[in-house]
C-alpha cells in the first residue's frame, strides 16, 4: 500500500506562518491531538488519538510520551488487538529509550516482532518496531546488527509500497555509514532516500535527511553546501513542528559557523538546541548537545562553563550507560583544558579517550572492527602524538617549547589531512576488498591441500596396508585348512598392527597444532626401534646436535615422518645394513638424515612402488631439499631447509 500522508501531519499556511516554538506547550500539533483525546466519543477513537499524539514522540517530554503511551496499552488489551498492543508497547520502547533504558526497550521491541512477524495487517506497525530495534542497537555501537534491521525495514516497505517507511530506512542506512566514515555511500544513500518521492509534504516529514546530507558535507569541509541543506532542514522541522529534527539542525548549523570562523554566531542555535533537549527528555541526544556547546565554550575561551558542562554530561552519560557518547563528552572536556592551558589534565583526558575508543573497538563484531580498523589506528596513533608531546610539555613549562608543541602538532595534522584525506578513504576500500578475496581464496585453498594431503596419506600407508590384509585373507579363504594357516594368521595381524600404527602417527600430528623436533624426534625413535625388533642384527643410534628447538606445523611434521618411515622400510627391506644412525642438526641451517651402512642401490631403478616419488614430493610440499646419496658404502637420505624457520 502507498503511504498517505496524514492531513494533520501537514501544518496549515496560517500556522506556518504563525509558528513560535514555545517549550513549555511544546507545538501546537500536539495541543490539538491532546485536544482530540480530550473529546474523543469512543474508546476505539479515543485510542486512534492517543496514537496520533503519541506519533509526535520526537516532538513530545519523555513524562507525556510514557503516561499516554501507557493510556494507548490499557485500552488496546481491554480490546485484546494484538497489533493495537504491540503499536502501544512501541510508543512505551521509545519512551524508555529517552529514558536510557535500552535494553529494555530492546527486549519490547523484539518480543513484539515476533508477534507480528505472521500476522496480516500489521506490516505498519512491524516496521516501527524493527527501525526502532535498529535505532538502539546502533545506540549500543553494534552498527553491523543495526543495518542488517534496516535492511528488513526497506524490504517490508517495498513489498508494501509504503513511501514514507521506504525514505525513513534509506535515510536509517545512510546514517550508519556516515557513522562508519563512509562519507561517499551516507550520500548515496540520503539522496536515494529524497529521490523515492518528489511529494514535498514527506519531504517536511523527512527533514532530517537534509540535516544528515548538511552533516556529510560539513564533515567534507563543504560548508556552503553544508549550510545550505541544514538551512533547509530547520525550516521543514519548524513547519512540521518536530522539535527532533529542528535540534539536529540547530546543532549542525553552530558548527558550520564555528567551522567558518563565526564562533559568535554559534551560541544562538546551540542553546535553543539543548532546551529543546531537554523538553523532550532523551539522554542520548542530550548529553550530545552538551558536548557540542561545551566545544563552543572552548571555541570562544569560556573554559569554566565547558568544563563544567563537559563533566556534567560525562556524569549523566555514565548514569545511564551511554557509553558510546563518552568519547565526544571527554573529547570536549580535553578541548575545554587545552584552551585554559591545562596540559596536565587534558593529557589525562586523552588517555582516557583512548582507553574508551580501545572498550569500543573490542565490543564489535569481527567484520564491523575490520571495517573500522584503519580510521581507529589512525585516531589512535595522533593521540599517542599528542601524549607523547604533552609529556615533554609537562615537564618544560617554558613558553618556547609549548610554541613548538603547538607548530609541531599543528604541522603534523596538516600532514594527515593532506596526506590522508584525498586518497586514503578509497586505497582503504580498495585493500579491504583484495583482502577479503585473497583470505577467502586462501582459506579454500588451505582446506583443499589439506583434504588431498590426507587422502594421498591415507591412500599410500592404511591402503598399502589394506591391500595386503585383503590378500592375505582371500589367501586364507583359498586354503584354510594347510600348515601356513599359522603364517597367514601372524601376516593379518602384522598388517592389522601397521594400519593402526599409521593411524596413530596421523592422529598424533592433526591432533597438535604445533610440533616441536624433539617431539618429533622422539616419536621416530619409538616407531624405529620397532620396526628394528624384528632385525636384531642391526643397531640404530640417534646423533641430535640441537642449537635450538624447531617448531614444525601438523602437515610439515607429516610429511617428514612419512619420508623417514619410506627411507627406513626401503633400509632395512633392500640394504642388509649393520648400522643405521639417523642425526638432527639445528642451528642457522636444519638438518635431519638417515644413513646406513648397507649395499647402497642403482638411482635409475629406485625402490618398490613409488617411494622415491613419494618423498620427493612429500619433501616439496614441506618446502625441504631430498637429497640421496648412495653407493657400495651405503646410503643416506638427507631433508635440508635453509631458509628462516619458527624456534622457541
Amino acid at each position: 500500500m502507498k503511504f498517505n500522508l496524514n492531513q494533520r501531519a501537514v501544518v496549515p499556511l496560517v500556522f506556518i506562518l504563525c509558528f513560535n516554538l514555545n517549550l513549555q506547550s511544546q507545538t501546537r500539533l500536539i495541543n490539538q491531538f491532546r485536544e482530540e483525546i480530550k473529546h474523543a466519543p469512543e474508546e476505539d477513537k479515543k485510542l486512534q488519538a492517543i496514537f496520533s499524539f503519541c506519533e509526535q514522540r520526537q516532538s513530545l517530554s519523555t513524562d507525556t510520551l510514557c503516561k499516554y503511551a501507557s493510556r494507548a496499552k490499557v485500552i488496546s488489551l481491554s480490546q485484546s488487538n494484538i497489533t493495537n498492543i504491540a503499536l502501544a508497547e512501541y510508543y512505551i520502547a521509545n519512551c524508555l529509550v529517552k529514558k536510557g533504558a535500552l535494553d529494555t526497550a530492546l527486549q519490547i521491541c523484539e518480543r513484539n516482532i515476533l508477534k507480528l512477524a505472521k500476522k496480516k495487517g500489521s506490516a505498519s506497525a512491524l516496521m516501527k518496531l524493527t527501525a526502532l530495534k535498529a535505532q538502539i542497537l546502533i545506540k549500543s555501537n553494534k552498527y553491523k546488527e543495526g543495518l542488517s534491521e534496516i535492511y528488513e525495514v526497506l524490504h517490508i516497505a517495498e513489498q508494501h509500497q509504503d513511501t514514507l517507511m521506504q525514505m525513513i530506512a534509506k535515510n536509517g542506512i545512510g546514517w550508519v555509514s556516515m557513522e562508519m566514515n563512509q562519507t561517499a555511500e551516507a550520500l548515496q544513500w540520503f539522496f536515494k532516500a529524497l529521490k523515492t518521492t518528489e511529494n514535498i509534504a514527506l519531504h517536511r516529514v523527512n527533514s532530517n535527511i537534509y540535516s544528515n546530507i548538511a552533516a556529510v558535507y560539513k564533515q567534507l569541509h563543504k560548508n556552503s553546501l553544508a549550510e545550505y541543506y541544514v538551512k533547509k532542514s530547520i525550516a521543514f522541522s519548524r513547519k512540521n513542528e518536530n522539535l527532533f529534527f529542528l535540534a539536529n539542525g540547530l546543532n549542525i548549523l553552530a558548527d558550520i559557523y564555528i567551522d567558518t570562523k563565526r564562533p559568535l554566531l554559534a551560541g544562538a542555535p546551540l542553546n535553543e538546541a539543548l532546551k529543546i533537549r531537554k523538553v523532550i527528555g532523551d539522554p542520548f541526544y542530550i548529553v550530545s548537545d552538551m558536548s557540542q556547546l561545551a566545544i563552543y565554550y572552548a571555541n570562544i575561551s569560556d573554559t569554566v562553563k565547558g568544563i563544567a558542562l563537559s563533566l556534567e554530561g560525562i556524569e549523566m552519560a555514565k548514569e545511564l550507560e551511554l557509553t558510546s557518547k563518552l568519547p565526544y563528552l571527554y573529547h570536549a572536556l580535553g578541548e575545554n583544558y587545552k584552551a585554559a592551558g591545562n596540559y596536565t589534565e587534558y593529557s589525562k583526558t586523552l588517555e582516557i579517550i583512548m582507553a574508551l575508543k580501545d572498550s569500543t573497538y573490542e565490543t564489535n563484531s569481527a567484520e564491523a572492527r575490520a571495517e573500522m580498523d584503519t580510521r581507529y589506528n589512525l585516531e589512535k596513533k595522533e593521540n599517542l602524538i599528542a601524549l607523547q608531546r604533552l609529556e615533554i610539555s609537562n615537564k618544560n613549562y617554558l613558553f618556547y617549547g609549548s610554541l613548538l608543541l603547538l607548530l609541531v602538532t599543528a604541522l603534523i595534522a596538516w600532514l594527515l589531512f593532506r596526506g590522508y584525506k584525498k586518497s586514503q578513504q578509497i586505497k582503504l576500500l580498495k585493500i579491504r576488498a583484495e583482502e577479503k578475496q585473497l583470505a577467502a581464496r586462501a582459506v579454500t585453498s588451505a582446506e583443499e591441500n589439506e583434504r588431498k594431503r590426507i587422502s594421498r596419506d591415507l591412500h599410500d600407508n592404511i591402503g598399502a596396508y589394506a591391500t595386503v590384509l585383503m590378500a592375505n585373507i582371500e589367501q586364507l579363504k583359498k586354503h584354510p585348512c594347510e600348515d601356513g594357516l599359522l603364517q597367514s594368521v601372524e601376516k593379518i595381524s602384522l598388517s592389522a598392527q601397521n594400519i593402526m600404527g599409521s593411524l596413530q602417527e596421523t592422529i598424533w600430528v592433526l591432533n597438535n597444532d604445533l610440533i616441536t623436533i624433539t617431539d618429533f624426534i622422539d616419536r621416530f625413535k619409538l616407531y624405529a626401534r620397532k620396526m628394528l625388533q624384528a632385525f636384531p642384527e642391526i643397531q640404530i643410534r640417534f646423533k641430535e646436535r640441537l642449537e635450538m628447538d624447531v617448531e614444525l606445523s601438523p602437515a610439515e611434521a607429516l610429511h617428514l615422518f612419512r619420508i623417514f618411515q619410506e627411507a627406513l622400510q626401503n633400509t632395512l627391506k633392500h640394504a642388509f645394513p649393520k648400522n643405521i644412525v639417523v642425526t638432527v642438526e639445528t642451528n642457522e641451517t636444519f638438518k635431519i638424515s638417515i644413513k646406513d651402512d648397507g649395499k647402497g642401490f642403482n638411482e635409475d631403478e629406485g625402490t618398490d612402488g613409488n617411494g622415491l616419488s613419494n618423498m620427493t614430493f612429500r619433501a616439496k610440499e614441506a618446502g625441504y631439499l631430498l637429497n640421496i646419496t648412495t653407493g657400495y658404502y651405503g646410503t643416506e637420505v638427507a631433508l635440508i631447509k635453509n631458509q628462516s624457520f619458527a624456534v622457541l
